[in-house]
């Protein structure tokens, strides 16, 4: 193994004061900065995540009332997730700098963009808004979930598709609790007996892991408690 290189090293190496030591390193740092800066180019994540804009016009529509500049920014966030984002039927899962798409979204996708669109809806009484949320729960629905459980994403890596009974919270909130929480919201305002019957029928489907380990559950626990209200 090599010696570690720290300032007692060089000095001893180097037979220098440690007035020249210092000096020597100011040169030596200067000259290693310069070509840094001349070769180094600092990488910069450029993506759009459709799942993350769900979630910033959701906080958007809350803060809808508060001040004009948060209304205005959510109409814009809400026309580019609808304009870009939302491409021939289905989401994507982001799109690049050149606007190009990275993939096709997954159920955190869906069930973000859905729950944002839906709260931003119902506080601006918009019924187009509620027509598209209408659209992308349904595909939500209809592409990730089925009596096995639900799947995370259409693109599985795996030759069988892995299904959860339920999904427990991570860094985010649980995306089943979202697609519930949107559901929700959606059949305020519009009626949906198929939905409505989904939604019951996952509301009364109980698990262990739910019962036995309900702390990392608790948006999913909150947005079923929220379709009783």
């Amino acid at each position: 193994p090599h010696e570690s290189f720290d300032r007692a090293n060089i000095k001893d190496v180097f037979s220098l004061d440690d007035a020249a030591l210092n000096q020597r390193l100011v040169k030596i740092r200067a000259k290693l900065k310069s070509v840094r800066d001349q070769s180094r180019v600092i990488p910069k994540d450029d993506k759009r995540l459709t799942g993350w804009n769900g979630l910033a016009l959701a906080a958007l529509a809350s803060g809808n009332d508060v001040h004009p500049e948060f209304k205005q920014a959510g109409k814009q966030l809400y026309q580019f997730i609808d304009t870009q984002l939302w491409r021939n039927g289905e989401l994507v899962k982001a799109i690049d700098k050149q606007d190009r798409s990275l993939g096709k979204g997954g159920l955190f996708d869906y069930a973000a963009v859905a729950y944002g669109i839906a709260r931003w809806a119902e506080t601006n009484n918009n019924d187009t808004a509620m027509g598209l949320a209408h659209k992308i729960i349904n595909a939500g629905w209809d592409k990730f979930y089925s009596i096995k459980g639900w799947r995370q994403s259409e693109e599985e890596l795996l030759p069988n598709p892995v299904y959860q009974r339920h999904i427990r919270d991570g860094a985010l909130p649980s995306s089943e609790g979202l697609l519930i929480r949107a559901t929700t919201i959606l059949l305020r305002t519009i009626k949906d007996s198929t939905l409505k019957n989904k939604l019951d029928a996952l509301i009364s489907t109980g698990s262990k892991s739910v019962e036995n380990e309900p702390f990392y559950f608790g948006s999913l626990i909150s947005a079923a408690v929220s379709t009783t209200e």
